[in-house]
């Protein structure tokens, strides 16, 4: 089963900031999870207050 699941990385956004992928796709469904707004430099995309 291992062999159908295909982790989704890219240079292009910010590097995982926990011990999870930035994205898997299993069975034609992409899951991603703790996306936050940040960009691939480590700015962030929302002003802060």
């Amino acid at each position: 089963m291992a062999g159908d699941i295909e982790l989704i990385r890219t240079p292009s956004a910010a590097a995982p900031g926990g011990h999870y992928s930035q994205g898997v796709l299993h069975k034609g469904i992409l899951h991603v999870s703790g996306q936050l707004p940040v960009r691939a430099d480590d700015s962030h995309s929302v002003d802060e207050p």
